[in-house]
């Protein structure tokens, strides 16, 4: 499962009913196989622009972030979801790029990709081209 970044913007409440909005949110993301691995609370601060919900203007609002790992084809139907949330202001979910090294690059290659005669060269000279082999 790919890892994303989701950030949500809260109206402002009680600890007691923001405390179930973020339980929603969170039960949202297991119900379609996600699973949480870090939840930060940001805390209250000032939006940068104004944004209405069901007719109210709000200029506060109540900041959360979680990292999860979600399966590729329930992201939009979370953020689908969480947008019909009265309670959730803006919700953002953004996949995170993960780049994965060559294993080659991190110590001796046994993949197949450089042969023994190969690796004892650039342990000798240093490094190789493919006319000096």
């Amino acid at each position: 499962m790919p890892p994303y970044d989701i950030s949500l913007i809260l109206k402002l409440a009680t600890k007691s009913q923001t405390k179930k909005v973020i339980t929603r949110a969170l039960m949202c993301i297991k119900d379609y196989g996600g699973i949480v691995g870090r939840l930060e609370n940001l805390g209250e601060q000032t939006l940068p622009y104004k944004m209405k919900s069901q007719g109210v203007k709000h200029t506060r609002g109540f900041y959360m972030y979680a990292e999860a790992d979600l399966p590729a084809n329930s992201a939009d139907k979370i953020a689908a979801i969480l947008l019909k949330d009265h309670d959730i202001l803006r919700p953002t979910i953004i996949r995170k790029e993960v780049e994965n090294p060559r294993p080659c690059e991190k110590g001796e290659c046994f993949f197949g990709e450089i042969n023994n005669t190969e690796i004892a060269l650039v342990k000798k000279y240093g490094s190789f081209t493919k006319q000096s082999v």
